[in-house]
């Protein structure tokens, strides 16, 4: 039998509300998290953020 590489294109990150699709190779900037008790994805973001299209401001920590 020949192996096969099943070695997924993308993943999905998915929750009732949200979808998330990542590259292989960025899996790693994903990460769960409970803050005050409530669950989050959280996506770690160092360059430009793009929101369909539209880039996204984030406000530094004071």
């Amino acid at each position: 039998m020949a192996a096969v590489n099943i070695a997924p294109k993308k993943y999905a990150v998915k929750t009732p509300s949200v979808s998330i699709t990542v590259a292989p190779e960025n899996i790693g900037l994903i990460e769960t998290r409970i803050l005050d008790g409530r669950k989050y994805v959280l996506v770690q973001a160092d360059g430009p953020i793009e929101v369909n299209g539209v880039e996204v401001h984030v406000a530094e920590e004071e």
